[in-house]
């Protein structure tokens, strides 16, 4: 989430905060995501940069939500809060943890160059909300949350009640509220505008990716090799003989962990909170061999 402080004579920019919204699954990716905007969204206009990461875990009454009723792709389910998607509601809580205009991204979000000109360019447009519109067939039937630029002065409903009560109580359809299609989530008078598919690149790296998504749960490389047994994604149940793939472009794979070996590096990210994650069966068992340090190859 990105947010600043406005003055009355106008726009005037002093702090950028960056908020990945996750889940325990995606720990370790939302932490890469953060190394990844520390590292890009320079400071180089008196700008204060600061990040922060929103998880699941630290708001009980989701917790307490778990089993209860809930509807997605018009299919009706049973939410599952150790699911790797339960973190996605967390999108539309964001006035419980900031205030102005927010850039708000999933923890499998990285940002892969410097980007703050733009950035404050699409800022000083006047869309309450800004996300890559979604394409169904020939027509757009909505937009990706997933990467948002969103004003919250005229969006204070977004608060955890609010999202909570449409999921649990209204059974609002989860899948709309991803495409910013429910009309109370976005009501008629909210503009939103249309990100460039650099802001939120799915799965494909080049000279104009801003933001690399990587939107393939099965081939997310912090993954590969995991079996998929017991987890839903979806509200589908996998095959119990399946397991998560090899991506199948290198060049992303070696961005990855090329990123993740810089944090580990910088003591961004620590080897404890890798093996933690490894005997959770979260992230791939041969992670730490696959970093470029022979330091952080311990027996596990």
């Amino acid at each position: 989430m990105l947010c600043y402080d406005l003055e009355q004579n106008g726009l005037a920019m002093r702090e950028i905060t960056v908020l990945i919204h996750t889940c325990e699954h995606e720990a370790l990716s939302a932490a890469v995501s953060e190394y990844s905007f520390r590292k890009y969204l320079h400071n180089n206009q008196g700008i204060k940069i600061t990040t922060k990461i929103i998880s699941l875990e630290d708001c009980t009454s989701w917790r307490n939500s778990e089993f209860r009723s809930i509807v997605r792709n018009g299919v009706e389910a049973q939410w599952d809060y150790h699911s790797p998607q339960a973190h996605l509601p967390l999108r539309f809580t964001i006035s419980d943890y900031a205030e102005g205009v927010c850039l708000v991204v999933d923890p499998d979000v990285f940002a892969v160059r410097s980007f703050l000109t733009e950035l404050l360019e699409l800022i000083n447009s006047n869309y309450v909300i800004q996300a890559r519109p979604v394409q169904g067939g020939s027509r757009q039937i909505g937009f990706n949350s997933s990467v948002m630029i969103v004003n919250l002065a005229k969006l204070d409903h977004w608060n955890t009640e609010f999202i909570q009560r449409k999921v649990f109580t209204e059974k609002s359809d989860i899948q709309n509220l991803i495409h910013l299609t429910d009309p109370f989530l976005c009501p008629s008078n909210i503009s939103i505008g249309k990100l460039d598919p650099c802001w939120n690149s799915y799965d494909k790296l080049n000279e104009d990716t801003i933001l690399l998504h990587l939107t393939n749960q099965f081939t997310q490389p912090w993954k590969t090799g995991l079996p998929l047994a017991g987890k839903t994604i979806d509200n589908k149940q996998t095959n119990q003989s399946s397991y998560y793939q090899t991506h199948p472009n290198s060049h992303i794979i070696n961005y990855f962990f090329n990123l993740l070996n810089e944090a580990v590096e910088d003591d961004f990210i620590d080897q404890e909170f890798l093996v933690y994650n490894i005997r959770r069966n979260f992230i791939r068992p041969d992670i730490l061999s696959l970093l470029k340090s022979t330091s952080l190859n311990p027996t596990i």
